[in-house]
């Protein structure tokens, strides 16, 4: 019986610590500028840079969030051949292998 309450208390303890880092996770805001857009391996794929006197990031590899892949890949093609600004936002501390995932993407002015 004092074996099982052990279990349980650690699951708990478990869970209640997985979903402090899930409420944790800080999405970011950025201006960026379009290194390439496109799609690779059915994803697509966009690679930005900060734009920043201190940058994040410079040629990062971005996958859009999913469900989303068309909107994302004409907002960051509008504004590769515009030459605008990408604004986008990010949770640079939770990449998905070797890419980050877009969770919002617009053309700047």
């Amino acid at each position: 019986m004092k074996a099982r309450i052990v279990i349980i208390l650690a699951a708990l303890v478990i869970s209640g610590v997985i979903a402090l880092n899930d409420a944790t996770a800080a999405d970011g805001w950025y201006e960026c500028t379009v290194e390439f857009s496109g799609v690779y391996t059915g994803s697509v794929v966009i690679s930005l840079s900060h734009i920043s006197t201190a940058p994040a990031f410079t040629d990062r590899l971005f996958i859009a969030y999913p469900g989303s892949d068309n909107r994302v890949l004409a907002v960051a093609l509008t504004a590769q051949n515009n030459g605008s600004p990408l604004g986008i936002v990010a949770d640079l501390a939770a990449p998905q292998g070797s890419y980050y995932v877009l969770k919002a993407a617009y053309v700047m002015p």
